[in-house]
């Protein structure tokens, strides 16, 4: 194992109180060092932006700040206020306001600028990498690419099969003791919709989503399956398609959910 990723979060005391963080900056400056120094290569710090208040400057000073720790990869997080969590329910007592989407906008532009000037290249929505330290683990999802999961609850994806194991030990070990398979859940998908599940996940990637690939292994063409989404996103200007690749536009990064959602 050479990959160790970081909470930091914020390069800001203040921010990191309000999220109720128990590091300050100088705790995350330390954790960094300390995994350099046990010998990890290859370092992540996960931060997040749209805090309530935030401006544009604090928001570039803080990458700057956290840039300055040299990360090989950075994961970059929009605050979300999930039901049942205290965001939420400051939100929804009017304790707190969320920042505007185009607030929310321009800090993520901003990040882009700021990451790619230090040399990190965004390789897809919320991830950031100097060349060749890519999250291997989390390329394979969004390629929509074979995968095995080994225990309890483990899910896996082979050959357009999707199953899951039971998330109990005792009738987990159960079935293996039996000699069977520990599953709770099995499907398999058809090839429209893996069709779907390879461009939704894949347009999440800078390099898009490769025509010739999708027909290799769905048996169906992206311009006759999906060509009214393909027309109607292109001619939003949200979508490029070169007749071999199909990615984002600089403008549909900031919609990217909701354009990819068009093509399942």
């Amino acid at each position: 194992m050479n990959r160790l990723s970081l909470g930091v979060q914020s390069m800001r005391d203040r921010v990191l109180r309000f999220f109720d963080r128990a590091h300050d900056v100088e705790g995350a400056r330390r954790a960094v060092r300390a995994a350099r120094e046990a010998g990890f290569e290859n370092v992540n710090v996960d931060l997040l932006f749209g805090v309530p208040g935030q401006t544009e400057a604090e928001w570039r000073a803080d990458l700057e700040v956290a840039l300055d720790l040299e990360p090989d990869h950075v994961s970059l997080y929009d605050l979300m206020y999930e039901p049942g969590t205290t965001f939420r329910r400051w939100l929804d007592r009017g304790w707190i306001a969320p920042l505007p989407e185009e607030t929310c906008a321009a800090l993520y532009r901003t990040a882009i600028e700021v990451a790619e000037r230090r040399g990190l290249r965004r390789y897809e929505i919320s991830n950031f990498a100097r060349p060749g330290r890519e999250c291997r683990h989390n390329l394979v999802y969004w390629r929509n690419e074979p995968y095995v999961g080994v225990g309890c609850g483990a899910a896996s994806y082979v050959a357009g099969e999707r199953f899951r194991n039971h998330p109990l030990v005792e009738p987990y070990l159960e079935a293996v003791v039996r000699g069977e398979a520990p599953l709770v859940e099995r499907e398999t998908l058809p090839p429209e919709r893996r069709l779907g599940e390879s461009i939704f996940l894949g347009l999440r990637l800078a390099e898009g989503v490769d025509r010739a690939r999708l027909l290799d292994e769905t048996g169906l063409d992206v311009e006759v399956a999906r060509a009214e989404p393909l027309a109607r996103e292109r001619e939003r200007g949200l979508v490029e398609y070169d007749g071999r690749r199909l990615r984002l536009t600089p403008r549909g990064l900031l919609l990217g959910d909701a354009v990819a959602s068009s093509f399942l």
